[in-house]
């Protein structure tokens, strides 16, 4: 790859956002497919860093950045950070020199439907359960980034899998969907097609 080469470079690009935009305080970061790197067509995932907001998954982005290898594992019994990115398919950062500039939006694929879905279910979750937020999307959706007490007694006493989206959450999900469906629908086999792509879709919301 052309990292492999030049493991820091500053080069204009052009790549489509795929992934939830993920805020810490006045940061923010996403998946960016590449389409186009200095002019030449190229394929691959960076994960991008920028302080700029009014982005959203499914954005044809623009702008100049600076383009770096991902730094692997100082020592041998650490996480190594490297690898679980290119388990990913990610093989690089990125951080934008110049401001972004949106030059399309593709409003609707497979990749990004799970994805606004998600943002909506959070959206929704934010504005109904206040502090307890963090918590309901941990067990929900089993998102990490948050802060919250309860999650660290979790932690000590050995429990952090409750907070984990499990076979267990899969279970009760498809015993609601089937107990409904079953009522509208009396073909038994269609009832268990309609779940299995509502928990595949479920699994891409996670």
């Amino acid at each position: 790859s052309i990292l492999n080469e030049k493991p820091q470079l500053i080069q204009p690009l052009r790549g489509t956002i795929i992934s939830e935009i993920k805020e810490r305080e006045m940061n923010r970061s996403f998946l960016l497919k590449l389409e186009e790197l200095s002019g030449q067509e190229i394929d691959g995932k960076l994960l991008f860093f920028t302080t700029q907001d009014s982005l959203a998954p499914g954005d044809v982005i623009e702008t100049i950045a600076e383009i770096k290898t991902i730094p692997g594992k100082s020592n041998p019994d650490s996480f190594d950070y490297e690898e679980f990115l290119r388990s990913k398919d990610i093989y690089g950062t990125a951080f934008n020199k110049t401001n972004i500039k949106i030059t399309g939006r593709k409003i609707f694929s497979l990749r990004t439907l799970p994805i606004k879905i998600r943002m909506e279910i959070i959206r929704r979750i934010d504005s109904s359960f206040g502090a307890n937020a963090g918590f309901v999307k941990a067990v929900i959706l089993g998102e990490k980034d948050y802060e919250d007490p309860r999650r660290q007694t979790l932690n000590r006493a050995g429990l952090s899998h409750l907070l984990a989206v499990s076979g267990l959450h899969v279970g009760i999900i498809y015993l609601i969907f089937f107990s409904l469906l079953k009522i509208l629908i009396r073909n038994r086999k269609f009832v268990r097609i309609v779940i299995i792509f509502l928990l595949l879709l479920y699994a891409g919301i996670c």
